[in-house]
């Protein structure tokens, strides 16, 4: 899930997602500065 070069620690301390035009998603550390939504849990998928 990691983008490329990620986690790297010296772009922050928060996990942000990133999503690419082509709905591509990956994680990256960024500055917790950014007011962004976000989710704190998630119950998993049923199988």
């Amino acid at each position: 899930f990691w983008a490329s070069r990620q986690p790297n620690p010296d772009s922050g301390e928060c996990v942000d997602v990133a999503v690419t035009d082509n709905q591509q998603q990956s994680w990256e550390l960024t500055t917790c500065e950014s007011l962004l939504p976000f989710m704190c849990r998630a119950s998993a998928c049923p199988a």
